[in-house]
């Protein structure tokens, strides 16, 4: 059974949709009413703690959610000095809270504290080693203070959590904490989605431009390995997935143009299914950050 702890901690990664938790426990209240059968009597004690625990994490959860949102709407409005109060309230329901921490360096940082706003990100980690922002918040002052390893280890970890879904690996360039790390080759390489090696980097290059013909006629023929594998795994599947998509349209973009239609994408979905036999599983480091970073890549 999960502690209190635990689910507070499930509800805070989702307290974005907050109502949906509520909607779970009616739903069981409602089902355990309607049929009790359904649940043996000696669980019973032991499911409705376990959701006993899981509505006062609910309820907890929620009092940070709205609070958030308070806190949201001050900042847009840079009411800055009544913002404390509300990170205080965030803080004295999760001491953990990682947007509550990451706003109260915020303040730390606006009000010359560096040394506090250092301290609060990285109990914000510590809190939530999973949560990306705080990695890329403590990356930025460590860069700041001039740290450069652990910039680049928490920026490293932040790409990794977050993927394509924040961009860190583009927001960084445009980050003025991050300006004694510009161009430095490291920093360069821990935001660059595409592989260094020179037989890779240009199929990758075309595959993320769209070009998958032009991926394709250099990945089919390139000598097969694992690596050469996950690349073409991912233009096949762009392929098949362009020409469910367009029908027709796209069709005379590869292969043959006179081969019909319907040919050409059973002729694709059958090199799709015997190039992923020889893909690495789990998909190698290439083609992980690639679909990580991109968004693109997913086999259909």
């Amino acid at each position: 059974m999960m502690s209190d702890v635990e689910l507070l901690a499930v509800l805070r990664r989702a307290a974005s949709e907050p109502d949906g938790f509520s909607y779970g426990f009616d739903a069981y209240a409602k089902l355990r009413a309607a049929h009790p059968e359904l649940v043996a009597p000696a669980e019973l004690a032991a499911v409705d703690q376990h959701f006993a625990i899981g509505q006062r994490a609910y309820s907890k959860a929620r009092s940070i959610f709205d609070n958030h949102r308070t806190i949201d709407d001050l900042f847009e409005k840079k009411s800055f000095p009544k913002i404390e109060g509300h990170i205080k309230t965030s803080l004295a329901l999760d001491p953990q809270c990682a947007p509550a921490l990451i706003w109260q360096a915020t303040l730390d940082r606006r009000a010359g504290r560096p040394a506090d706003a250092l301290a609060a990100l990285e109990r914000a980690v510590a809190g939530e080693p999973a949560h990306a922002r705080s990695h890329y918040e403590l990356a930025g002052e460590y860069a700041t203070a001039g740290d450069r390893a652990r910039a680049l280890a928490h920026l490293d970890r932040a790409i990794q959590l977050s993927g394509v879904l924040h961009g860190y690996h583009d927001r960084v360039h445009g980050d003025p904490r991050f300006a004694s790390l510009h161009g430095d080759p490291e920093l360069l390489a821990l935001c660059d989605p595409l592989p260094r090696d020179p037989e890779l980097r240009p199929i990758y290059e075309h595959l993320q431009g769209g070009r998958y013909a032009d991926a394709l006629r250099l990945a089919a023929t390139a000598p097969m390995t694992p690596a050469i594998a996950d690349v073409l795994a991912l233009v096949l599947g762009a392929i098949v997935a362009d020409l469910m998509e367009h029908g027709e349209d796209n069709a005379e973009s590869y292969g043959d143009p006179e081969q019909p239609y319907d040919d050409k994408l059973a002729h694709f979905q059958a090199e799709l299914a015997r190039v992923r036999t020889l893909c690495s599983e789990p998909p190698g480091p290439q083609r992980a950050r690639f679909t990580a970073l991109t968004g693109l890549g997913s086999l259909p």
